[in-house]
C-alpha cells in the first residue's frame, strides 16, 4: 500500500458546535440550491403586489383606498421574507435544544460517525441521498428535508477536500 491509499484510510475527524450563524448560512444554502423558488415566494408575490398598488393609485376611476392598501400589503409581505429568511438560523437553534453540544464526526470512505452527548450513530454513506456544498459547507440529505452540516472551517487542512471527494464518488455511485 503506498503512501497515498495510506492516507485515504485514515479517517476525517471534525468537531463544531451549531452556533445560529452556522445554522443561518447552512439554510441559505440549502433553500438556494433545492428550493429556489419556494425560497422567494413571499418577495415575488410581495412585488407583484406593490406593482399592483402602484398600477391602481394612479387609475382614474379605482376607489382610492385601493392602491395604498395593496402597497402597503406588498410591502408588508417583502419585509416579512427579508425578516423570516435573515432570522432562520437564530430560530432553528432555539428549537434544536439537544444539539447545542459540541459533536464530533469521524469520516471515512465506508460512513460517517456521529459523536454526541455520549452518544454514537454510524451513518454507512448509502443512506446520504444528495448533497449541496459551497465555499463554507456541505449539507448531506439523509432524506429531502433533513442534512447533516459540514463546516470547512472544522476540517483540518487539506482534509475538506478529501471530504469532498468521498461525497461526489459515495452520491455518484449511489445515482448510478
Amino acid at each position: 500500500m503506498n503512501s497515498s491509499e495510506t492516507s485515504q484510510a485514515v479517517p476525517i475527524v471534525i468537531r463544531f458546535q451549531y452556533t445560529p450563524h452556522v445554522l443561518q448560512a447552512a439554510h441559505q444554502l440549502h433553500y438556494r440550491t433545492f428550493f429556489p423558488l419556494k425560497g422567494r415566494v413571499l418577495l415575488l408575490v410581495g412585488a407583484v403586489v406593490v406593482v399592483c398598488g402602484m398600477v391602481l393609485t394612479v387609475l382614474p376611476g379605482v376607489q382610492a383606498w385601493l392602491g395604498p392598501a395593496l402597497l402597503a400589503y406588498g410591502l408588508l409581505l417583502i419585509l416579512f421574507h427579508y425578516y423570516y429568511f435573515s432570522t432562520i438560523g437564530r430560530r432553528v437553534y432555539k428549537r434544536l435544544q439537544e444539539y447545542r453540544q459540541p459533536m464530533e464526526f469521524r469520516i471515512t470512505p465506508q460512513r460517517i460517525t456521529l459523536l454526541a452527548q455520549n452518544h454514537s450513530v454510524d451513518i454507512p454513506w448509502h443512506h446520504f441521498r444528495k448533497a449541496a456544498s459551497n465555499a463554507e459547507f456541505t449539507l448531506l440529505y439523509p432524506n429531502d428535508k433533513t442534512f447533516f452540516i459540514f463546516p470547512r472551517s472544522s476540517f483540518p487542512p487539506g482534509d475538506y477536500e478529501r471530504f469532498q471527494s468521498w461525497v461526489q464518488q459515495n452520491l455518484a455511485a449511489r445515482q448510478n
